[in-house]
């Protein structure tokens, strides 16, 4: 039976939808979260280091190997552009991995010793694949999104996850070494994405796919790659570019730290704003075409992962230092510390990021190329200033401070794109923000005179107690 999009999504239809993608990919990337202390312990950080490089030149190839035509399925005009959208997409990712298996084929060594990783050289001949599986699976992406079949999406995270974390876990007792990491990664979104395949029934959507019409429809969403190609690409060698310029500055151990720092931050915005993004990207686009306002739905959606992000990332500005080598082992003590300076930037990106499709669905493309290129510049300069230092600290600090300037710029941009009452968005966030101010101070306190079960419990204790304030205070708004 064809799928279709409903009118618009009823608050009760977008909460269960939302409680679906978002359970699943919970568990998901909970399933990864528990299988982390396993990992840390099976793999050094030279070879998580490894694995970062592999994985930041995997997502930012990935931002241009489609042209960002992908972002026009959701708000394609009718079925048969959005499947010949789906066509066009798989075409070009797969033009432009055979491109790029040509030049690491004579340049990929050279590659590897301008980024200083030499134990990334076995593993570039995989690179291809993975950008390959990355595009059809973010293609696939955004066209369940389209079709709202969110349950095929939570049960392709739930499957990637559980695959990655297993097959990672497995291939490190065969030696493998940054290999088994890089294996499972790739392993793991073959999985996903042949279940986004089974159920989208990708025979039945390509035979419309004419060459005269696909380049007709590319030519009317060229939009895209002139504007949200340069402005993806820039945005994710933003974010990523510190795992490629900090080997050369100081060296793998020194990435494979910031990178479980990183990950560590991010996954818990994986479990919420990733599921979020998604069904906002559908439904916001939805509205627009209708002329329904966006902002009670955007206020709701920033306020509520406030309250759920805050604590999370209060606990780890507090006490990461600490928690880290109890956590992933001894020898991580320094992802610890980088993690507490990274711990604001990270909680307001995570702000940000789902309800930066507002600038997609009012067609503000231009708007997020110029921005982008700020916050690409930005992050260059705060990487180059620390590295004059000769300090990693120092360096993960200066990248903080501007994330955290450059975040709060862009969830001002998005708030008043979608037209919210922006006094009464800054009260809310700022009481949030003051009730996890104290559970900062108490797990400070228990890391300078707690053992390690002590400030465990603390922190745990005062996680729930926020949590508890922090949900008393959204259903006092109406919020829930």
């Amino acid at each position: 039976m064809e799928l279709t999009i409903p009118r618009r999504l009823p608050h009760r239809s977008f909460l269960r939808s939302l409680f679906s993608l978002a359970g699943g990919t919970a568990i998901g990337q909970g399933l990864m979260v528990a299988a982390a202390p396993v990992i840390t312990r099976v793999y050094s950080p030279a070879e998580m280091g490894a694995f970062s490089v592999f994985v930041t030149v995997t997502g930012v190839l990935n931002a241009i190997n489609s042209l960002r035509y992908e972002m026009g399925i959701p708000v394609a005009e009718d079925e048969s552009s959005a499947n010949r959208l789906l066509f066009l997409c798989a075409g070009l990712v797969t033009a432009f991995c055979g491109i790029l298996s040509a030049v690491l084929w004579f340049w990929g060594g050279s590659l590897c010793l301008l980024l200083k990783v030499p134990n990334l050289t076995p593993l570039l001949w995989l690179l291809p694949l993975a950008v390959g599986v990355a595009g059809y699976t973010e293609a696939l992406n955004f066209f369940s999104t389209r079709k709202q079949a969110f349950s095929a999406l939570a049960q392709s995270r739930i499957l990637q996850g559980s695959s990655h974390a297993l097959l990672q876990i497995l291939l490190a007792f065969t030696g493998a070494g940054a290999l088994g990491l890089v294996a499972g990664d790739i392993g793991s979104r073959v999985l996903g994405g042949f279940r986004l395949a089974w159920t989208l029934k990708l025979r039945k959507r390509f035979t419309d796919a004419r060459w005269e019409k696909v380049v007709e429809t590319a030519r009317r969403f060229s939009r895209y790659p002139k504007y949200m190609g340069g402005a993806s690409f820039l945005n994710l060698v933003a974010l990523q570019i510190p795992f490629i310029l900090i080997p050369s500055n100081f060296g793998p151990e020194a990435a494979g730290h910031y990178f479980l720092a990183y990950r560590t931050l991010f996954l818990p915005a994986s479990f919420i704003g990733d599921a979020i993004s998604q069904i906002f990207l559908g439904e916001a686009a939805e509205r627009v075409r209708q002329g329904a306002p966006l902002g009670p739905l955007t206020m709701r959606i920033v306020i509520v992962l406030a309250a759920i992000y805050t604590p999370l990332y209060a606990m780890c500005l507090g006490g990461a230092g600490r928690l880290f080598p109890v956590i992933f082992g001894g020898r991580w003590s320094a992802a610890g510390e980088y993690a507490q300076l990274l711990a604001p930037m990270i909680l307001l990106w995570s702000l940000a990021r789902p309800i930066s499709i507002l600038l997609i669905v009012r067609d503000r493309l231009k708007e997020s190329l110029a921005v982008t290129c700020l916050q690409m510049v930005g992050v260059c300069t705060a990487i180059y200033l620390g590295g004059r230092t000769g300090s990693m600290r120092t360096t993960a600090a200066y990248i903080s401070i501007y994330g955290v300037l450059f975040s709060m710029l862009s969830i001002v941009r998005f708030l008043r794109a979608a037209e919210v009452d922006m006094a009464t968005a800054f009260r809310r966030l700022a009481i949030i923000l003051a009730l996890s101010a104290p559970l900062v101070i108490a797990i400070r306190a228990g890391a300078s005179h707690l053992g390690s079960l002590g400030l465990m419990g603390v922190t745990v204790l005062g996680v729930l107690i926020v949590s508890a304030l922090s949900l008393g205070f959204l259903r006092r708004e109406g919020l829930l």
